[in-house]
């Protein structure tokens, strides 16, 4: 997959602009006054800035499981973005493994709240949409981010408000955690129509 991602990359920009046009998404840099860079979310320094913000809610996207010890440095709650609808597509890449299992009402995104789990937090909210025909591999991660924004907003709505999180029904008919696929693995999704 390293030598299939930049040719995706590379041809898929101008589905990128549509993407964040159509979604209104910015890609602007955050203040740097409010910013924290660190190398591992598990280090001590994460811990350390999560205490100094004292935030009310910490959004979480794409990042490695996250440890007892930093989950447990606040009593925010910690809400993930996931690229998958879950429990069926935990893990990575969930919307291009529903597509290649050719369970193409699955191909989404979920809003839950992240526990020691692999995405098995409780599920704050689904979304799903069909993906373009010029959508692959590369541009499905954004897509499914897009769509799960406004469950997002309602989610940080009810905080604000002080009502309890939303609890969404999960769609599940199995439980699976999903990995990164190799080149083989996705030129069988290529013949499967999957790009």
């Amino acid at each position: 997959m390293t030598l299939a991602l930049p040719i995706l990359r590379a041809i898929s920009r101008r589905r990128i602009t549509e993407i964040m046009s159509q979604y209104s998404l910015d890609e602007s840099e955050l203040p740097s006054d409010t910013t924290r860079y660190v190398t591992n979310v598990n280090s001590s320094d994460t811990v350390r800035y999560i205490k100094e913000f004292a935030p009310d809610v910490v959004l979480v996207n794409g990042t490695r499981i996250i440890r007892s010890h930093v989950l447990e440095c606040t009593d925010a709650p910690f809400i993930n973005t996931h690229a998958g609808v879950t429990p069926m597509y935990r893990g990575v890449h969930g919307g291009y493994w529903a597509l290649w299992n050719q369970d193409h009402r699955q191909f989404g995104a979920t809003v839950h709240l992240v526990d020691k789990g692999v995405d098995t937090g409780t599920p704050i909210s689904f979304a799903t949409t069909v993906p373009d025909r010029r959508d692959n591999f590369c541009t499905y991660p954004l897509l499914q981010q897009a769509i799960s924004l406004p469950g997002i907003q309602l989610a940080l709505e009810d905080l604000a408000a002080g009502k309890m999180l939303r609890r969404a029904d999960s769609p599940a008919r199995f439980s699976r955690q999903w990995y990164h696929p190799t080149l083989w693995g996705y030129a069988s999704g290529l013949l499967r129509g999957v790009k």
